[in-house]
């Protein structure tokens, strides 16, 4: 039996799967850490628990397919949603209905787990008649950055970062607009959706391209203010990236923070800017000071959750005075993040719930498995090279743009800074995959 922990997008995934198998590993679980949809083409190596969201490729209405075929493999299935829980909106109504119009809480089976970042979601998960176990777990995203994960991977931080510290972080998160995937193409996709009719993603859209206007020019006004300060804009892992790197080659004290992963960029931070951005929830945690930057009223689309958080500044005038002040205090969070969002630490709770693993558990894949699993990474490789080259340019999947394989690279070194027990060994299998289990 093993443990499924899959990646969908590295940067936003690779810290607390690599804590979570470490953790898991050294307990006696084998776990399976993957590119989140090897296991479509090349079938499961074997019965196991999957922990995670990737069996549903879209929002409501879902396709089942993955799901179905992950049951008739003998796979146990444990829902935990990395993204989810933090919604546009300013109200708890609207939260709600944003949540159960993502993933219908009636999708689940009496044999799924439900694990929810806090007592909040698992009320509606209740309410609305899901018929599996619902758990309140806490987020691994968020709870990596408690300070005692901070440390133990300060070195590997501190590469990411090229040795950078005390920079003002601006993290972006205008993906809608400014994305891999061409707005006239969701919005398309968008029409039988659930989640959100495609009137009120069109509006969404409008207002984040406005948005990322204004923090283009917050920028290049930050950079010429400051010119003794050094800015790191951080794109969301979605995001397509030009524009800021434009801006990199203007200002001589802007740097680009698109390597690893926003934890180590954070960490070294001395104060975050965003608007309506995670990434606040998360330098809280870290105790770092945050400036909420919302130069227009967003109203119902207004990410009100993050921006409740730490400063903040309506113009470009009063975000340079916070600035100036040079001694803000690192973020709390607030009653209405609370209310959402369990600090249990996360990867603990998983563990415990999980209890102990069967003994003499097999860590075996067998050798045609291997040999699919390689061919497979194989091939996407070296077709992908040959088509760019037949094409003449590069011909990239969303996939490509937001999974990071250099840094998908560095699992068994992150594995390695968060095993503390130094009892886990790691094996990379093709490109895809790593087998983490105890020694």
């Amino acid at each position: 039996m093993y443990i499924y922990l899959p990646v969908e997008v590295s940067p936003r995934e690779m810290v607390s799967r690599s804590i979570l198998a470490a953790k898991l590993a050294s307990k006696g679980w084998n776990v399976i850490v993957f590119q989140s949809n090897l296991f479509d083409r090349v079938g499961w190596p074997g019965k196991g628990i999957y922990i995670g969201k990737n069996f549903f490729r879209t929002e409501s209405p879902c396709d089942f397919k993955y799901y179905r075929e992950m049951k008739e493999a003998g796979i146990e299935i444990r829902f935990l949603d990395e993204e989810g829980a933090i919604s546009i909106g300013r109200d708890k109504l609207g939260w709600e209905k944003r949540l159960v119009a993502r993933f219908d809480p009636k999708y689940f089976s009496k044999e799924d787990t439900v694990y929810t970042w806090g007592e909040w979601q698992k009320e509606i998960f209740d309410a609305h008649g899901c018929q599996a176990r619902v758990a309140v777990s806490g987020s691994p995203n968020f709870t990596a950055y408690k300070k005692e994960y901070l440390d133990q991977s300060k070195a590997m931080n501190q590469e990411i970062v090229n040795n950078l510290d005390g920079y003002i972080l601006i993290n972006t998160r205008f993906s809608l607009v400014n994305g891999h995937l061409p707005l006239p193409n969701i919005l398309r996709d968008s029409i039988n959706d659930n989640a959100m009719p495609v009137r009120s993603l069109a509006r969404l859209a409008a207002d984040d391209g406005i948005l990322q206007w204004y923090f283009v020019d917050l920028l290049l006004n930050l950079s010429e203010k400051f010119p003794n300060e050094t800015f790191v804009i951080r794109p969301h892992p979605g995001e397509d990236s030009k524009i800021y790197e434009l801006i990199v080659s203007l200002c001589s004290n802007v740097v680009m923070g698109k390597n690893g992963d926003a934890r180590a960029w954070i960490e070294n931070s001395k104060v975050l800017i965003h608007t309506g951005c995670s990434t606040a929830i998360q330098a809280a945690i870290a105790d770092k000071p945050v400036i909420n930057y919302v130069p227009i009223e967003s109203g119902a689309f207004e990410m009100s959750l993050p921006n409740s958080i730490g400063y903040k500044a309506r113009t470009i005038d009063e975000l340079c005075s916070l600035i100036e002040k040079n001694s803000l205090s690192p973020a709390s969070i607030t009653p209405e993040v609370e209310m959402l969002f369990d600090q249990k630490d996360s990867f603990n709770f998983i563990v415990e719930d999980l209890g102990e693993p069967e003994l003499n558990l097999n860590t075996r894949i067998s050798n045609m498995m291997i040999f699919k699993i390689r061919f497979v990474s194989c091939f996407d490789s070296i077709f992908r090279k040959i088509f760019r080259k037949i094409m003449g340019k590069k011909v990239n999947s969303f996939y490509d743009l937001t999974f990071d394989y250099n840094y998908f690279n560095q699992f068994s070194r992150l594995v390695k800074d968060f095993d503390q027990e130094k009892n886990i060994k790691i094996n990379k299998i093709g490109r895809d995959m790593f087998l983490v289990c105890k020694k």
